[in-house]
């Protein structure tokens, strides 16, 4: 009987600013090989076309950006599966910086 995965716990820093990088590791405490993992921001799998990089591993999935960005922020899932199940760990991506209508705001009040 195969073994389901367990997704390992994971947290993003709550003091990202815009500009900074980040590496986050979505890894399983059990699970029988092969392993799938997939990424996903707001419930939607991340385009690798949206500055996040993703880098599968076989017991661990890494998610990267070099540059993190507003458009970043969102509640970030991972999910393991192999053939006996799937299971799923999420944590919230928040980024501190300026919104571009507070730029124009601020640009044209000074």
């Amino acid at each position: 009987m195969l073994d389901g995965p367990k997704v390992l716990p994971f947290e993003f820093p709550s003091d990202l600013q815009v500009g900074m990088k980040i590496r986050v590791m979505c890894s399983v405490s059990q699970g029988d090989q092969p392993l799938k993992f997939i990424w996903y921001k707001d419930s939607f799998p991340i385009n690798i076309d949206s500055g996040l990089k993703i880098q599968n591993f076989k017991d661990y999935s890494m998610l990267a950006a070099d540059n993190i960005q507003l458009t970043h922020a969102g509640n970030i899932s991972c999910t393991v599966s192999n053939e006996a199940s799937q299971a799923t760990y999420s944590s919230i991506l928040k980024v501190n910086g300026m919104n571009i209508n507070d730029y124009f705001y601020k640009s044209i009040i000074t």
